[in-house]
């Protein structure tokens, strides 16, 4: 069937589009854009980690890929809570996250609560900074992101695992579920 939507690439355009990336690009891109990419894309980038023998993110990829049962999902999820902050290191408090608005984009962060205020920070800055280049002509990110974001950000804080926890670990799984299987291999 062939895409009528000149939005959506086809095949041959992803490919090339991939083949185009920097080794960094692509590896940006599975480390944090995994999640946000089409199953019919999934393929045609692990060609391209192939083809760039990079078996270490291809196996991300297929991963993300794997269909979890909900008690295998819950599984992975428990282990990440309780994982060492991707961030700093530390595995003193479970871990959660929260969206946080970078320069025109949103995100997910999972970190320890230190981290998750350091990016919270940021990002505060970064807004104040919108807001001060909106009077040169830019459009701000804005305060209103901010707004939006307070309950999540101040959830994030909290004993419970956030929903913000629950998307990341989704988007994210399929490095979650490389990095659960090399350290439960390495016990």
């Amino acid at each position: 069937m062939k895409r009528t939507d000149p939005e959506v690439p086809d095949r041959a355009q992803l490919s090339e589009q991939y083949r185009g990336l920097t080794d960094e690009d692509i590896h940006r891109l599975v480390m944090e854009e995994l999640g946000e990419l089409q199953a019919d894309a999934l393929p045609i980038l692990r060609e391209e980690l192939a083809r760039r023998h990079r078996h270490d993110l291809a196996s991300i990829v297929t991963a993300q890929t794997e269909d979890l049962s909900p008690a295998e999902f819950d599984a992975l999820f428990a282990w990440f809570r309780l994982s060492s902050c991707p961030s700093c290191g530390s595995d003193v408090q479970p871990l959660n996250a929260c969206p946080v608005q970078t320069v025109g984009r949103r995100v997910l962060v999972a970190g320890c609560p230190a981290c998750l205020k350091r990016a919270i920070d940021d990002a505060s800055r970064l807004e104040r900074g919108g807001c001060l280049l909106s009077v040169f002509g830019f459009s701000p990110v804005g305060a209103r992101a901010g707004l939006r974001d307070l309950p999540a950000h101040l959830a994030a804080f909290g004993p419970e695992p956030t929903e913000a926890l629950l998307k990341y670990v989704h988007s994210h799984r399929g490095q979650l579920l490389v990095a659960m299987r090399e350290a439960s291999a390495n016990r």
